[in-house]
């Protein structure tokens, strides 16, 4: 199957939709607590200019973080092939993937909580697409969407939030 056929399925669009809307109500819960507990997310993204917010969080950085928290992560640990079936494995890619993900986000030990729910989506976004098609490339768009789609909805509620 091309590239394009996989990302046009609707079975994989669907499953694309379904993980984003889980992810954003998980985060939303837990934006709720860190709320009634007055706790502040402070991520340096919040003092950048509005152009620079949206090319970043839409754009580059769910580009440059899947490349490197799950792709070639994935490459170098060399857990390519079937071997990625075997559930031990694919536990320690996803939560070390995870992990990776959250210290990169390290504004706040608050923030790196918040960024582990979501790397732990983008993971098992990755894994699951490199399972059904065994293509880093089809799993590198399918969790750069996935992420680009969480980063728009946060950027959207944020401001909503904010007013």
């Amino acid at each position: 199957m091309t590239q394009f056929k996989a990302l046009s399925d609707r079975a994989n669009i669907l499953f694309i939709m379904r993980l984003t809307f889980a992810l954003i109500s998980l985060e939303l819960g837990l934006a709720l607590v860190y709320s009634y507990f007055d706790i502040s997310l402070g991520s340096e993204a919040d003092t950048w200019p509005l152009a620079l917010t949206l090319v970043g969080t839409i754009i580059l950085a769910p580009l440059f973080e899947t490349w490197l928290c799950q792709y070639l992560f994935f490459k170098l640990a060399g857990w390519i092939g079937a071997r990625v079936q075997n559930i031990n494995v694919a536990s320690i890619f996803v939560s070390t993937s995870s992990l990776f993900f959250a210290v990169m986000h390290n504004d706040s030990i608050w923030f790196m909580l918040y960024a582990l729910f979501a790397g732990i989506a983008l993971a098992y976004c990755f894994l699951h697409f490199f399972n059904l098609y065994q293509s880093l490339m089809i799993s590198f768009w399918f969790t750069v969407i996935l992420h680009a789609l969480f980063n728009s909805a946060v950027l959207i509620l944020d401001h909503f939030m904010a007013s």
